[in-house]
């Protein structure tokens, strides 16, 4: 990494309700900028010293800005936060994460707050739906297994009365030579609840990272 972009969106005007609130915009914005300084410092300490670290406070909606931004700032990958509750259960109830899944167009981390931050990345699982695998996402996904000597394990669920065979052959095959120098291991489980075969075959693989590949679908 060359460059980390600090970002952070508030709104001086929230609408909505029956008077509007409008707050004071300048103080919220050096407030913020205080804030992300205190953060550039600490992360300052944890990475190369020839990295660059850019602090960006602007008054807008974070999910109306998003991809504009990333786009004039040529980034690679989005980094985000979970906190709050559990980190997967609040991404599962509906948060502004889950909001930035569904509307943005670059690499998004996730990172939830029960994370071990600074642990080596050991084990990455991919689950994956071999009826609709799509082939416009390949390139991001080889940079990040590039980006890590870790045992990469492909997971596919099907319904329990579904057939014992391995289902698309060609979406197989052509998986199985995409990832080949990786030397991934496929598993295939049954199960009706396809959120909790996953998260239960992550736990019990200690996975490091989770990598899903969001499709978005037409009316």
């Amino acid at each position: 990494i060359e460059r980390i972009v600090l970002f952070h969106a508030y709104q001086s005007f929230i609408g909505g309700t029956e008077m509007p609130v409008v707050m004071e915009g300048h103080q919220i914005y050096l407030d913020s900028l205080q804030e992300l300084g205190l953060l550039h410092d600490r992360i300052k300490s944890m990475v190369d010293h020839g990295l660059t670290i850019e602090l960006i406070v602007e008054d807008a909606v974070l999910s109306d800005r998003i991809n504009s931004l990333c786009k004039e700032k040529e980034i690679d990958m989005v980094v985000m936060g979970v906190t709050g509750k559990s980190g997967l259960e609040k991404l599962l109830v509906g948060s502004t994460t889950d909001q930035m899944i569904r509307i943005i167009k670059f690499p998004l981390l996730i990172v939830y707050n029960e994370a071990a931050i600074g642990a080596k990345v050991k084990t990455i699982v991919l689950p994956l739906d071999l009826k609709a695998f799509p082939d416009n996402q390949t390139d991001h996904l080889l940079n990040i297994l590039g980006s890590f000597n870790a045992d990469l394990h492909l997971l596919n669920v099907r319904p329990q009365n579904e057939s014992k065979t391995i289902a698309y052959p060609e979406s197989f095959s052509k998986l199985h030579n995409l990832l080949s120098q990786y030397n991934p291991t496929f598993h295939f489980i049954e199960g009706e609840d396809i959120t909790e075969q996953i998260l239960d075959f992550c736990a019990l693989h200690h996975a490091s990272l989770i990598i899903m590949v969001h499709r978005k679908y037409d009316f």
